[in-house]
């Protein structure tokens, strides 16, 4: 394994308690390895292209934990506007606001692996 493979397997095992935090880390998920799109019956789909499985499963979890949102079923307009309300338009930079505390800042960086 390389070192890299072993920071990100290190990174993906820390899980912040705090709500905040975890936002911000999914909002980097998104951002940068996330994937979306609105099915025909008006349904969204939300994925992760990685290379690394565990920070796909990773994303996942913090899918549930924070909007408690079951993975492996699509969501509705409305959970999807609700995603998008907290951390942001993912075709937009990332909101400010949840980077404002330092803590918030380290679980976004998290985020980036």
């Amino acid at each position: 394994m390389s070192f890299s493979q072993n920071v990100k397997e290190e990174l993906v095992k820390h899980m912040s308690p705090a709500r905040h935090c975890q936002l911000a880390e999914l909002a980097a998920l998104l951002h940068f390895c996330g994937q979306y799109g609105q099915e025909e019956d008006g349904t969204y789909l939300v994925g992760f292209q990685t290379e690394n499985e565990t920070v796909a499963k990773k994303g996942f979890t913090l899918l549930k934990k924070t909007f408690n949102i079951e993975t492996g079923v699509k969501l509705s307009a409305e959970q999807m506007q609700e995603i998008s309300h907290k951390i942001g338009d993912l075709e937009k930079p990332v909101n400010p606001l949840l980077l404002k505390n330092a803590c918030c800042q380290r679980a976004f960086l998290r985020g980036l692996s």
